[in-house]
């Protein structure tokens, strides 16, 4: 039986209560489909504050770096506002990010025929949607420097910094690609490039890249009508790429298509690094430890680890598949509950998931003696 050591990093809020549920799932998936999974919990963003008064401790980087992929839990709270305040958990999964090298962001968004009445559009304009949104975050606004507020002369100045080479544009453009390939074999990238020269950059190597995949349709966007299609033709898009913020802006409004953050995964994949995987959604410290949490995004982001870090496909879609009979069949948590229906706490909604898991692959005893060959 194959073994692969997982980090679990529970994070804030409901995230111990989410991962946990995702835990559940993956090794009893484990245990029909032949693997094991050796966990080891670790601490991050606030819970690490509270235990060791550092939002990223060592324990957890040299924890991360030592495991095939690590399942990160929601991190950061309300109290939070200052992004660049020291010691900020946001920070530190930005800083994690570094640590283990990852420097790109898939993030499915699919809408479930099962949850159509969740969206705030009409469901003929949203069914069948299913897009990948594909970012870089080793780059761009967020990492930028100079960045800062000082005052300049009496008044105060805010400046932050976007930065890109051709190097971290080819490879994640590359990742999309490939990610492409897998699905519909279309991409879009969405830039800046009318206005910014990091915009005109990432078209002009992003198009030297696609002509490596001939089989993918390509084609780019101004990002402003990238985001307006999203509304209008939703189902027109399968893989879409985009820098670090826009891409962040750009998944955000996928998500809003299905009426609830709840449901979307992410992996942040690249170099020798299995990745991270975890919830899109945040850590709702008003839901914590009330025990009615979505674990949908916590179990599909575990899906993603078997697919992306350990090429598990099948078990990857057993897991997925099992989450959305789960919901046809009529489970709902408080969140995605439509009025007159009742709801299922966090336990409940995963042990339906649970059920509709593959049986237990049963492998047939060896015979105690082998036939003789008949001449």
């Amino acid at each position: 039986m194959r073994t692969f050591k997982v980090a679990l990093l529970g994070g804030d809020g409901i995230g111990p209560e989410v991962m946990g549920a995702a835990m559940r799932v993956l090794r009893e998936t484990g245990d029909r489909f032949g693997f094991a999974l050796d966990v080891t919990a670790g601490l991050i963003g606030q819970a690490a504050l509270d235990a060791a008064k550092n939002a990223l401790p060592i324990e957890t980087i040299q924890l991360c770096r030592a495991s095939d992929a690590v399942m990160l839990g929601p991190v950061g709270g309300s109290r939070w506002v200052k992004p660049t305040a020291m010691n900020h958990p946001k920070q530190a999964v930005l800083a994690l990010q570094g640590w283990v090298g990852v420097y790109s962001n898939l993030r499915p968004i699919r809408v479930y025929q099962p949850l159509l009445e969740s969206s705030t559009l009409k469901p003929e304009a949203v069914s069948g949607v299913d897009i990948m949104v594909v970012r870089d975050v080793s780059s761009g606004l967020l990492y930028g420097r100079p960045r800062g507020i000082e005052t300049v002369e009496g008044r105060r100045v805010a400046t932050n910094t976007e930065t890109y080479s051709d190097r971290e544009i080819e490879r994640v453009a590359r990742m999309a690609f490939g990610v492409a390939m897998s699905r519909r074999r279309q991409l879009v990238l969405a830039d800046w490039g009318k206005v910014l020269e990091t915009g005109l950059l990432w078209e002009e190597v992003v198009a030297e890249v696609a002509r490596d995949y001939p089989e993918v349709d390509y084609r780019r966007l101004d990002l402003d009508t990238c985001i307006l299609l999203l509304t209008l033709e939703p189902t027109a898009f399968d893989v879409i790429l985009a820098d670090n913020t826009s891409g962040d802006l750009l998944s955000v409004q996928a998500s809003a298509l299905t009426g609830t953050f709840a449901l979307h995964p992410s992996a942040l994949l690249g170099g020798q690094s299995g990745g991270l995987f975890s919830p899109s959604h945040g850590s709702a410290p008003d839901l914590e430890g009330k025990g009615i949490a979505n674990p949908t995004a916590a179990i599909l982001a575990g899906a993603m680890m078997l697919k992306y870090a350990f090429n598990l496909v099948d078990a990857a879609h057993a897991m997925r598949d099992a989450v959305i009979q789960a919901l046809e069949s009529g489970a709902r948590t408080c969140d995605i509950c439509p009025a007159g229906v009742k709801s299922l706490p966090t336990e409940a909604f995963t042990d339906q998931v649970l059920a509709y898991l593959p049986k237990k692959l049963e492998v047939p005893p060896l015979p105690a003696e082998a036939p003789k060959v008949q001449g």
